[in-house]
């Protein structure tokens, strides 16, 4: 199919995660405690749990563009979903997603990871959180869920894990190494200390690249020894140490010789590059690497994906974080610099004396350099480089040993002179030779000076130097050992991480690329071995129905190279052996002969390779090996007296190097040949990745260019073949994920189950089966085998695992409850026995204490009684006697008063109240009656207006003059008095302004309040145009702003003044003329005047008098009055106006 999903949810495959208990029945979270909780929550609580170390918060999305989602992947994700599954359809899903930057695809538990050659934003810590807890299958897939995995198994299940990276040359496995080991830096704690180590940990990456990894003809940051990371927990999780072994995987041929277009080791060119001149003048150095001819072997020597100063740096700094001195670091540099400036070293053959072939030093400054840089003499390190002392050794036995043979002068001449005299001393010539060759000495050694030719010299240069730096490398390794292993002494737990080179075939193969591919067939060989051949023995053993998937097994190859007695390794240290060190022409004889009928081996016979050749087929493919110098390279030795010298040296760090240079140790022993020792690490290598649950990342190359976006089919079908992923589809299509025995499985997911928790009784088998009947999981899910449960898709182990961790957390929290619960019982019943003895005890003392109180209290009260009487009747007299003489003023307006002590504090206030109420009478007693009046009015116009109209302080220092008129002199209004007796008190008259109700214009009228009613009068005329009982008015409106208008609502259906029957009908009423029953209200009066606050106050004054209550007072900007038959409104705003002066007003009358 064109593209694949993630199959069903997890939850869909359990059921809806709910408390409700719905599908997990009696086990849910509502239910039984027992039960394993799958809230919505749950899961959460684990990953919020380890946030805290982390001071982290949430799960984050990734860089923009790639959402964490299965939903937006391209392809199959996991390819067991595959269908169809050929290797057709699996190589055109691997390009799918490869186009899309997905270069990570699932094969169950396996990750295919595709070198992108680009820089990806997959690596983010966002990235990291978001893979923090989570299973692998939640997610896409991601080298960090593998990581997850293998550090979630180190934490949670107690045991050791291993991630093993493996692929071909440039196929990107150091870079997954060093993303595994920053991911678990990452989640693991923040503890001060652990981020020390930490950071040790992933500082030794760039001192172990700078020093062991080189760029070759596929890949530019290639690792060119096996480099094998332990990295040790605690209990929590926390990294407290590692461990580096198999540093002695090192391709050391790879310092004085390479291949075209490749480079030595990067460490070189850093030094060259990146140090400053100071630096460079102290080592003898010079910037220009083309003055070294260790280093202008391969061309070229620059790349854009290399900046070999900025490196220097960052080498620098981390061998500071990883504790290494200045001594120390200047130390290596200096045999750094040594190893340059050895292989600058050339000589010259000159014939001895006695017509052997010897050599001297042509470029003597190289040597004087180099001796300077080891602090060793000139003349010690120039005979080393130029003679070979030979040695001889008597056994302790006293009879005669023979040695490896004197190499004495091969002159025909000395030869003559033997056999004269063997004759002399009739003796045979072996015998003679025999004694001169073999010496019976009492355990001690004799020497012979042996020249060295020019060959042997070059020879013994470059052992030197490669010894030098080999030795370099693995005291580098074991100072970083010193620094990150775990200080503490406790039970640890390990994840080791394996990145190594990778499978390689050159033009010309040698011994390099035998070692280097034997290592990746015997990776291969424990992948078949695990994934392959045992996981399908296992489900024949154990019963399960299981059709065998074929696959090519390699056993076969890796015993044709490593068998004893019998394999190529074999032949070539028995070939090393020989008199001499045998040849590579014998070599090959010895495998035409052993293995010429072996399938995987071939002699080369036509001309299609060069001489002396022999092809294996790898699981890798066909690989031609030119046998030229496999026997030098296997031997590899350094010679004693070379030894000698090194350990001689001054700088403390070449005694390390060389130990077996110190003259008091003599060893008997061959040194063991370069293939033994190979041998050894691997086998130690491969017998820990058996001991630790693997992790595969299997990496694959795209393209032999290291360009990005471009996909070789073909190559990568080539490495689909040989790395055997698609046999490995098919095992874990049809496969289980998971299995553990019975006891095993039981013993960790008991608690899950009632039925089994706290302990089983009856057969593993048995409990097993009720402990899944209680769980959510479909019976589809595993299988019962003879002895082990097995599982069939790690979403399930997944499951399981949060079902547990939840019911630890609960079960932890029942202990803690159940303990503290004991402990403070216990406390309970000790204080509540403590507490009998001392209450009784108390409570008799108490009860005395009480008593003696009792009667101290009784006398202290009565004295206290009798002092405060004393003391407060002396106070009160005091203050009365001081009242007395210092009464305050006696105006009304003082607010003085003396202050009174506590006790005559209420007799103060009412003696104020008194005084005050006596000076206020006798400042009222001052006045008239009109001075009253106008007082009263005043209070008065206070009460009504004081706060709610504009206008009101405007009126405070003006007097109420009442008649501003002088009407009580007017003829005409002392003639109408006489006719109306009751109107005859004038309180106010004044001239004002009528509002006229049909157009809203100002009428001029004389206004006349008296004592019983309210009057309007033309003032011309005297004519009475209204006369209002002052009952008939019961509400009065204002606005609270500056105007002087006032409206005054008369009671409807009232008459308007009183008359007499004598009396005609006077014109002006507010109701028509005409007979009382034609009589009609005209309505409300509304009228301005500038005396408004007193007009409103007097009218006040005496409708409070006529009728006993005062009338409403409607102060509002908004308010209705009755013009007759219709209500109007009048609605007052504060607001100037451009034609009207301020001050005053302007009335709009506006339509209905």
């Amino acid at each position: 199919m064109a593209s694949g999903g993630p199959g069903p949810p997890l939850g869909e495959r359990l059921g809806p995660r709910s408390c409700s208990g719905e599908r997990l029945g009696p086990r849910s979270c509502s239910g039984d405690r027992l039960a394993p909780r799958s809230c919505s929550g749950d899961r959460d609580r684990d990953r919020d749990r380890d946030r805290e170390r982390e001071r982290a918060g949430t799960r984050s999305a990734p860089a923009p563009g790639r959402p964490l989602t299965l939903e937006r992947e391209v392809g199959v994700w996991d390819t067991v979903l595959l269908e169809p599954l050929t290797e057709q359809a699996f190589i055109a899903n691997l390009h799918q997603r490869y186009k899309h930057d997905q270069i990570y695809t699932y094969i169950s538990q396996v990750l295919v990871s595709v070198n992108p050659y680009k820089k990806l934003p997959l690596y983010s810590s966002d990235v990291i959180r978001a893979y923090r807890s989570c299973s692998r299958f939640e997610l896409p897939p991601h080298v960090y869920a593998v990581a997850e995995e293998a550090y979630r198994a180190v934490r949670e299940h107690n045991s050791d894990q291993c991630v093993v990276i493996s692929g071909e040359s440039g196929a990107g496995k150091t870079e997954a190494s060093k993303l595994i080991m920053q991911y678990v830096a990452a989640v693991s704690g923040r503890a001060k200390e652990v981020n020390a180590i930490k950071g040790q940990l992933l500082q030794s990456n760039p001192v172990l690249e700078a020093f062991g990894n080189a760029k070759t003809h596929r890949n530019d940051n290639s690792s060119r020894f096996g480099k094998y990371m332990d990295l040790e927990f605690d209990f929590k999780g926390d990294p407290i140490g590692g461990l580096i072994t198999n540093s002695d995987l090192l391709e050391k041929s790879r310092v004085t010789a390479q291949q075209p277009c490749e480079r030595n080791f990067h460490i070189f060119y850093q030094l060259l590059t990146g140090a400053d001149i100071q630096l460079l003048k102290s080592l003898k150095l010079q910037r220009n690497v083309e003055n070294y001819d260790i280093l202008k072997q391969g061309r070229p020597l620059q790349y854009e994906t290399l900046d070999d100063k900025r490196d220097f740096q960052v080498t620098r700094r981390a061998m500071d974080i990883l504790g290494l001195t200045p001594d120390e670091q200047q130390a290596i540099l200096r045999v750094i610099a040594s190893v340059l400036k050895l292989g600058n070293v050339t000589f010259s053959p000159v014939n001895n004396i006695d017509g052997s072939e010897g050599c001297v030093v042509d470029n003597e400054y190289e040597v004087l350099g180099t001796s300077d840089l080891l602090l060793v003499s000139f003349e010690t390190l120039r005979s080393a480089l130029t003679r070979r002392l030979v040695t001889a050794l008597a056994s302790d036995c006293g009879s005669s040993v023979a040695c490896s043979p004197v190499t004495l002068p091969s002159s025909a001449a000395i030869y003559t002179d033997l056999q004269d005299a063997c004759e002399l001393l009739h003796t045979d010539t072996a015998s003679l030779q025999a004694s001169l060759t073999s010496h019976t000495l009492d355990g001690r050694l004799d020497a012979v000076t042996v020249e060295l030719s020019a060959a042997e010299a070059c020879s013994a240069r470059d052992v030197l130097a490669r010894a030098l730096y080999s030795r370099l490398f693995a005291w580098i390794v074991m100072r970083i050992n010193e620094t990150i292993k775990p200080k503490k002494h406790a039970k640890r737990k390990v994840l080791g991480v394996l990145d190594i080179y990778g499978f390689e075939v050159f033009e010309r193969n040698g011994f390099e690329q035998f070692c280097i591919n034997f290592c990746n067939e015997k990776l291969q060989q424990i992948f078949i071995q695990l994934v392959l051949r045992e996981e399908q023995e296992e489900y024949v053993r154990e019963g399960i129905e299981w059709t065998p998937v074929d696959y090519f097994n390699n056993a076969v190859i890796c015993d044709l190279i490593e068998k004893t007695n019998q394999g190529i390794l074999s032949m070539l240290d028995d070939e090393c052996l020989k008199p001499g060190h045998g040849s590579d022409e014998g070599f090959l004889s010895r495998l035409n002969a052993a293995c010429s009928n072996h399938p995987h081996f071939s002699v080369i016979s036509d001309n299609s390779s060069p001489a002396h050749c022999f092809r294996l087929k790898h699981y890798a493919g066909d690989v031609t090996y030119d046998v030229t110098d496999f026997v030098k390279k296997n031997v590899d030795a350094l010679s004693r007296d070379l030894s000698l010298v090194m350990y001689r040296c001054d700088l403390p760090l070449m005694k390390a190097l060389f130990p077996e240079g110190n003259p008091k140790r003599v060893t008997l022993r061959r040194g063991t040949s370069a293939s033994a020792q190979f041998k050894i690490s691997l086998g130690a290598l491969m017998k820990s990745l058996a001991a630790k649950q693997p992790h595969y990342v299997r990496c694959v190359k795209p393209n032999d260019t290291k360009v990005a976006n471009e996909f070789d089919s073909d190559l990568v079908r080539h490495q689909v073949r040989y790395l055997n992923l698609l046999e490995t589809v098919r095992v874990k299509r049809v496969g289980f994920a998971f299995r553990q025995s019975y006891e095993s499985f039981l013993a960790r997911y008991k608690m899950l189950s009632l039925h089994t928790w706290p302990s089983w009784c009856g057969l593993a088998a048995e409990g097993v089966t009720y402990l899944l009947r209680d769980l959510p999981i479909s019976m589809a899910e595993y299988a019962f085998g003879r002895t082990k449960l097995f599982i069939r898709s790690p979403e399930t182990v997944y499951e399981l695992e949060e079902y547990r961790r939840d019911r630890l957390e609960e079960l932890a929290t029942l202990i803690q409850k159940t303990w503290r619960g004991w402990r403070q019982h216990r406390l309970f019943e000790a204080m509540r026995k403590s507490q009998i003895i001392i209450a009784s005890n108390w409570r008799t003392w108490k009860a005395k204490e009480e008593l003696r109180a009792m009667k101290q209290r009784r006398r202290t009260e009565w004295a206290a009684r009798l002092v405060q009487r004393a003391y407060r009747g002396w106070k009160r007299r005091r203050f009365l006697l001081r009242l007395a003489h210092h009464l305050p003023s006696e105006s009304p307006l003082c607010r003085e008063w003396p202050r009174a002590p506590p006790p005559c504090q209420h007799a103060s206030a009412l003696l104020y109240k008194l005084y005050h109420k006596w000076r206020c009478h006798k400042y009222r007693m001052r006045f008239d009656q009109t001075s009253r009046n106008r007082m009263r009015e005043k209070v008065t116009s206070s009460i009504i207006f004081k706060g709610r109209k504009a206008s009101y302080p405007k009126s405070l220092n003006k007097h109420f003059r009442g008649d501003y008129v002088k009407l009580r002199k007017n003829m005409f209004w002392k003639k109408y008095v006489n006719l109306n007796w009751d109107d005859r008190h004038v309180v106010f008259a004044a001239v004002v302004n009528k509002v006229n109700r049909s157009n809203g214009q100002f009428v001029p009228v004389l206004f006349v309040l008296s004592t019983s009613s309210m009057l309007i009068l033309d003032q011309r005329t005297m004519q009475i145009k209204y006369r209002i009982p002052a009952p008939e008015i019961y509400r009065i409106s204002l606005s609270p702003f500056l105007d002087d208008i006032a409206v005054f609502h008369v009671r409807a259906h009232s008459p308007t003044r009183e008359t007499t029957v004598e009396e005609p009908n006077l014109p002006g009423c507010l109701m028509g003329g005409g007979d009382s029953g034609s009589k009609h209200r005209k309505g409300d009066l509304v009228f301005q005047t500038g005396h408004v606050i007193e007009i409103v106050t007097k009218l006040f004054l005496v409708i409070q008098n006529a009728t006993g209550k005062p009338p409403d007072i409607n102060i509002d900007t908004e308010f209705e009055a009755n013009f007759g038959q219709s209500d109007v409104v009048f609605s007052f705003k504060a607001s100037g106006h451009p034609d009207m002066p301020p001050g005053q007003i302007r009335i709009i009358r506006r339509a209905n």
